[in-house]
């Protein structure tokens, strides 16, 4: 695939293990919104992200990520599961009906 990074011209495989996460699930998401806006497909309406923040992403990025994730939800009816040691950005962004967060040494499930 090719891509535009800063100008310059790369593929999918030049760009850094971070970058190549935030591409797949940017991909997803416009194809996602895209299904839903246009009608078409069969997408269930489920989204697990696991780790995303494990490929070096930079909180503000997360939190970017995070703020477009909502954005879909409001255009799709989804439920989006993301699964992430720094729970920063999703308890500054989610409200708490819309986040489980496990503390300490308790369990999520």
């Amino acid at each position: 695939m090719r891509l535009t990074k800063g100008g310059e011209d790369t593929t999918f495989s030049g760009i850094t293990e971070g970058e190549k996460l935030r591409v797949k699930i940017a991909t997803a998401i416009a194809l996602i919104r895209h299904g839903f806006v246009e009608n078409i497909g069969r997408h269930p309406g489920l989204l697990i992200l696991d780790s995303p923040a494990a490929e070096e992403m930079p909180d503000s990025d997360l939190a970017t990520m995070v703020e477009a994730l909502i954005a879909v939800t409001e255009e799709a009816e989804m439920q989006i599961f993301v699964a992430t040691r720094n729970t920063s950005p999703l308890v500054d962004l989610l409200p708490p009906a819309s986040r489980i967060v496990a503390e300490g040494d308790n369990y999520v499930w």
